[in-house]
């Protein structure tokens, strides 16, 4: 049985959402974008309700997708992420099991148990392995610790700026978009730490 990574997520704070219909909408849309734009095993996908999953290659294509989604969805939807890495055993054609599922399950029920801590309340993507052939836990967890803990404290507007630079945008262009001075952009990158950011995704996505 070839180990792979999974991906397991759901939505926080959902039942409390305004609009629970935009919410979907704004879900679906941005995993089939990170879909377009990756290349999962399985692709993201709605499973029950706000959760959803999807399969990957290596670890650190799947905290891409992680990443991805996060970028795409705050500041309107924040999301919980487990990502497991072992086997995958398929019981038919829609219903998956095996090792791989079984530490995502533990790591996204670990997320929630960190985040009603409150030295750990910003914690959102966690990771667990089944198969010793995986990248070890602590390093990895501590990585995303610290990048959870940065993107926590961001507002909206430098969210925003996250996503763009994330996608590849000038810092002129997302000026234009959010209607401001390119250097009032590059303020907001500095005083958010947003560019910390982007090289911790970097050097996460290429854990394998």
């Amino acid at each position: 049985m070839k180990a792979v990574a999974s991906l397991l997520g759901d939505v926080v704070g959902s039942r409390e959402a305004p609009d629970r219909a935009a919410l979907h909408r704004g879900l679906v849309e941005a995993m089939e974008q990170s879909n377009a734009d990756r290349s999962p095993i399985d692709p993201l996908h709605l499973t029950v309700g706000d959760e959803f999953q999807a399969a990957y290659t290596t670890v650190g294509e799947a905290i891409g997708a992680a990443a991805d989604l996060q970028h795409r969805l705050r500041p309107d939807i924040d999301v919980r992420i487990g990502i497991g890495w072992g086997g995958i055993t398929r019981l038919d054609a829609t219903i998956q099991d095996g090792p791989a599922w079984w530490s995502a399950r533990r790591a996204i029920e670990e997320a929630k148990t960190l985040a009603h801590e409150r030295p750990t309340a910003h914690v959102r993507v966690r990771y667990q392995r089944e198969d010793p052939s995986g990248p070890p836990e602590s390093a990895i967890n501590a990585a995303l610790d610290a990048r959870d803990c940065l993107i926590a404290r961001i507002r909206p507007r430098a969210a925003r700026i996250l996503h763009g630079l994330a996608r590849g945008h000038s810092r002129s262009e997302i000026a234009e978009r959010e209607g401001v001075s390119a250097s009032a952009i590059s303020q907001q990158i500095t005083t958010n730490d947003l560019e910390t950011i982007l090289r911790l995704d970097a050097a996460l996505e290429e854990v394998t």
